[in-house]
């Protein structure tokens, strides 16, 4: 048996969107297609079951006369900003003893990776930087800067040499 991502990319869309975008694995099979064939796998990966998507049930089960089936991640829709998940699907050996047949797994083919794309982008932070004396002075090859974002947190940057001193009269020259 094999697994391959058929579309390794599932899109979070917004609730007011009347479409989804999931992603799509493929297990497959060679061999005799006589019978049924049950395929047990795991799930890892940085999204999160029945909150990042609805969580994938192993096994799978094949039936008799096909040589593949889908396993698509359908997302569930929340609020908020995560930026870009995986989703890691692994066939893992089968742990059934008895009439069931057993399968040898791809070692080339073992696992496959979806990523969910979260369309909800976190608000782009503000910088402000402000002179730390009300008058600009160079002294020697030293300078400090401070800057702040738009809730307050700031902090203080020192520099020395060349770079430092070109930079500097730059400023200045632009006042």
């Amino acid at each position: 048996v094999s697994i391959r991502a058929e579309d390794a990319i599932a899109t979070e869309l917004p609730l007011q969107v009347s479409a989804i975008d999931p992603a799509r694995f493929r297990i497959s099979r060679s061999g005799d297609l006589a019978l049924d064939l049950l395929v047990f796998f795991s799930v890892a990966g940085t999204a999160t079951p029945e909150k990042d998507y609805r969580a994938l049930v192993s096994p799978v089960r094949i039936p008799a006369g096909a040589e593949s089936v889908p396993l698509d991640v359908l997302l569930v829709y929340d609020e908020l900003v995560e930026g870009t998940e995986t989703v890691i699907v692994r066939l893992e050996p089968s742990p059934v003893v008895g009439p069931q047949p057993d399968y040898e797994i791809d070692p080339l083919h073992s696992y496959a990776v979806a990523e969910i794309i979260d369309l909800q982008q976190p608000p782009r932070p503000v910088v402000r930087i402000e002179a730390v004396a009300p008058v600009a002075e160079r002294v020697g090859d030293r300078a400090g800067v401070r800057a702040r974002d738009g809730r307050g947190a700031g902090a203080v940057a020192h520099a020395e040499g060349e770079a430092v001193r070109a930079a500097f009269d730059r400023a200045v020259h632009d006042l």
